[in-house]
């Protein structure tokens, strides 16, 4: 059984990879000195507000991992904000009102301080005798332990929650009044933040920020200062501003990002904001765009990531090793392999490795050790084997018979192609453009290294996922996942002309191809198509073994090694994105000939 490859993903994702900021400290001076910036501020003196520019070369060299495991380490005094970009309007202080907002269900999709907030403004009532209960202590000490479940706005069966919403009009100015009194929030805005708040909880966060009435940027900057009070009031806040690679090329909304981080700087509510950057997008883009003052204040804290000394690399790379539970041999063989000393000693180097570069380094040598084992494991078997003297009857015999077999074998293998890869795979695909998006840009980088890897690379929920993307991402196309019998699945592009029916599993399991058959005469659409995969890469996809009784039946789509290095190389740029749709749109046209098989079949 083939190892799972350590070194695969070399794209730091947040989201996905909180294990590995428990794992070597890449920068740790740096580490120390960001941690350290964003919690050793007073927050009841002045406003020292500040911003900390995180720099690099290039993408891959770890400042998304720096950010992220600072911010872990300092997320009890903080509460943090992350800016993406691309939900940006106006780029004032409305907008990030709204990521505000958002922010109360990012981690807590149950919206837990809302919900809490709630429960002590009722409580307040009770006290008040404006809510008649029998124990107002009881019912306060209720509230107060139990508001998630009490106050669930979605839950049918909590009768408080029920009458919270059944009685909201009647408590509204009353919920109102409490706010200004314990939270000291203007009067002018009190009715903004109960309506609002409620929303969040009945009608959903997106529908209720869609309704949000645009103010003035000096009243959503009051606004802020509120929420911070309501929300945050014994932690800093901490606005985040990272990958912002895809607007390389318009330097009117880099101008706008500059401005905002001076904006956000100028607040009067305590507050660090960090900015990272690459020096290729800083350079076209910020340094000759935007005003020396602007540039000078955004830069004067500047955090810079230079790629890591010859012992930090390598304790990284044993580090991912060893996480992995690898043994040590695989540790000294994948170091020896790629010469690491060897990169740091070679002249006129002006940047060090970044971890993405040694990360891909290190996996295709690990690529190659897999053969390598594998061609190891079959050399070995060739020698355990019997080897008997040619004179004897029995060796005539055993010849005789394997000679018979293979006859009988080359009816059912005659139109059977057998995997096997040459020496030196050259990638087959057109050079990407200088001009294109970083990720298209990563996406030919892995692609290319993928195709040349001699693994195979049939991957069924890489194939799954991309259509998946693609079928949602389509104004024309309803995207349906389909659940067959014994826990089967597939799935299916929908329009009013056709239906593509996708199946997943192998040709032999020939009861969930006729389910998948009886879907398609079931079709809403005027035509309907079934379409399986084949690959010579995988033996159990081969398109020769469906039975005979539905094979007609059956669109089979052949995967060349190509096809198969882009699914999975999108795959992997398209789930370590925090904008899928943004990114799948600039990768799409590279996945054009797959595109094309499918609809073909039609």
């Amino acid at each position: 059984m083939i190892k799972k490859n350590p070194f695969e993903d070399s794209i730091f994702a947040p989201s996905r990879d909180q294990k590995r900021l428990d794992g070597y400290d890449l920068y740790p001076n740096q580490l120390k000195r960001l941690t350290e910036e964003i919690t050793s501020k007073n927050l009841n003196g002045d406003h020292n507000n500040q911003i900390i520019m995180v720099s690099s070369p290039e993408a891959g060299h770890g400042k998304t991992h720096l950010i992220s495991k600072a911010i872990r380490n300092a997320s009890a005094e903080n509460r943090i904000l992350e800016i993406k970009i691309t939900e940006l309007e106006d780029f004032n202080y409305n907008d990030i009102l709204k990521v505000a907002l958002k922010s109360l269900y990012k981690k807590e999709p149950r919206g837990n301080r809302v919900k809490e907030l709630f429960g002590v403004l009722i409580g307040d009532l009770i006290q008040n005798g404006i809510v008649p209960v029998a124990n107002k202590s009881t019912a306060k000490k209720a509230l107060q332990n139990h508001y998630l479940n009490m106050l669930d706005t979605n839950d049918d069966n909590s009768l408080i929650a029920r009458w919270f919403k059944g009685n909201f009009d009647a408590l509204y100015p009353h919920l109102v009044q409490s706010l200004h009194k314990l939270f000291n929030i203007s009067e002018k805005f009190g009715d903004f933040w109960i309506q609002t708040l409620f929303n969040c909880e009945l009608i959903g966060l997106d529908q209720a920020i869609e309704n949000l009435t645009d103010y003035t940027d000096d009243e959503a900057h009051l606004l802020l200062k509120e929420y911070k009070n309501l929300f945050s009031n014994d932690q800093r806040l901490v606005f985040l501003i990272d990958n912002i690679d895809n607007i390389f090329d318009d330097n009117q909304k880099c101008i706008k990002i500059a401005k905002l981080l001076i904006k956000l700087s100028e607040s009067d509510f305590s507050s660090t904001t960090i900015f990272s950057v690459n020096d290729d997008l800083w350079e076209s883009s910020f340094r000759d765009f935007i005003p020396s003052a602007l540039k000078d204040r955004i830069n004067e804290s500047n955090l810079r990531l230079d790629g890591f000394d010859f012992e930090t690399a390598k304790k990284f790379l044993i580090d991912r090793i060893l996480c992995s539970n690898h043994d040590k041999e695989t540790v000294n063989g994948i170091l020896k392999a790629i010469n690491l000393e060897n990169l740091f000693t070679v002249p006129h180097k002006e940047t060090r490795p970044s971890a993405r570069y040694l990360l891909r380094l290190a996996s295709k040598q690990w690529n190659n050790m897999e053969v390598q084992r594998t061609q190891l494991k079959v050399s070995k078997a060739r020698d355990n084997n019997i080897i008997l003297e040619e004179s004897t009857d029995t060796v005539t015999s055993i010849k005789e018979m394997m000679k018979e077999v293979n006859e009988r074998a080359k009816v059912k293998a005659k139109n059977k192609t057998s995997f096997s890869l040459p020496q030196e795979l050259k990638p087959p695909f057109k050079e990407i453009e200088a001009t294109a998006p970083e990720s298209v840009k990563d996406f030919a980088e892995h692609r290319n290294e993928l195709y040349a890897s001699h693994q195979s690379l049939f991957d069924v929920e890489a194939l799954k996922y991309t259509l998946k993307v693609a079928g949602k991402r389509s104004p024309i196309i309803k995207y349906n996942e389909l659940k067959i019998d014994n826990g089967l699945e597939a799935s299916s592009w929908l329009s009013n002309e056709t239906e593509f029916i996708f199946g997943f599993e192998p040709p032999s399991k020939t009861k969930y191809w006729i389910e998948l058959i009886k879907e398609s005469q079931n079709s809403k659409a005027k035509e309907s198509k079934i379409i399986a995969f084949s690959n010579q890469e995988s033996d159990k996809f081969e398109s020769n073994d469906f039975d005979e009784i539905i094979q007609d039946k059956i669109n089979v789509i052949q995967l060349r090694r190509e096809d198969l290095a882009s699914l999975s190389a999108s795959n992997t740029i398209i789930q370590e994105s925090d904008d899928e749709g943004k990114i799948f749109s600039q990768i799409a046209p590279e996945l054009d000939t797959i595109w094309k098989k499918i609809t073909k079949s039609a």
